[in-house]
């Protein structure tokens, strides 16, 4: 399908579905996607699978300005890996940012990603830095989420609710079979590698703190 064309044209991997259905009427004035049994592989490992996903998105901003402007998103039973391998690779850093000019008039590159409102249900990740011996994992979110992306920054907005979490620090195990809630506006400055939390709070068993500061990953020792 023309999607996985276009999802491959702008990502350094491979995006894979079992189908993709376009809509228009039922989600009129909008243009609609629904994508099933999906995934996303790179060069060393699977990064996402997804067993269903449904998106609206406004088609005159994606065909006059290649930005991609998504009013609504459901991503359900979804599981994200990611890594930093031994040697400070990150598996999920796989958007092109500079793109060569083409010859061919088909190519199309993403300027601008915009979510309106992002729903999450069933979720689970697994990060794990091989260079510090750090992991974190999150089983069965249920989120809320809207965000905006260029090349400088990603902003967005978080709600959610996680049912088991377990963090492990430099091999020392420092949260296990946790749950908590989260409710924040977020900033991620990509050239800094810099996560600013603000105007939120975490929940942790019950227990409410506030959400503002920031998390910084050291470009020579990958550490946080």
């Amino acid at each position: 399908p023309q999607l996985v064309e276009i999802a491959n044209q702008n990502i350094n991997g491979k995006f894979f579905c079992k189908s993709a259905e376009l809509t228009f009427f039922s989600s009129f004035p909008n243009f609609g996607v629904a994508v099933t049994n999906g995934k996303i592989i790179t060069s060393t490992d699977t990064l996402l699978l997804f067993d269903s996903c449904k998106a609206e998105f406004n088609v005159a901003k994606l065909l006059q300005k290649n930005a991609i402007d998504i009013k609504n998103v459901a991503l359900e039973n979804a599981y994200a890996n990611v890594q930093i391998d031994k040697n400070g690779k990150l598996n999920w850093n796989i958007l092109k940012t500079d793109t060569v000019a083409s010859q061919d008039s088909t190519q199309f590159n993403i300027t601008e990603l915009k979510i309106q409102k992002l729903r999450l249900n069933k979720i689970k990740l697994k990060y794990a830095n091989q260079m510090t011996n750090d992991l974190f994992s999150i089983d069965s979110l249920s989120a809320n989420f809207k965000m905006s992306y260029d090349k400088e920054n990603i902003t967005g907005k978080l709600d959610a609710d996680i049912k088991k979490i377990k963090f492990i620090k430099e091999g020392f195990v420092l949260l296990d079979n946790t749950r908590a809630g989260i409710n924040t506006e977020i900033n991620l400055h990509r050239k800094q590698h810099k996560l600013v939390f603000t105007q939120g709070g975490i929940s942790i068993n019950g227990v409410d703190l506030l959400a503002n500061g920031s998390l910084q990953r050291d470009t020579i020792t990958n550490k946080i």
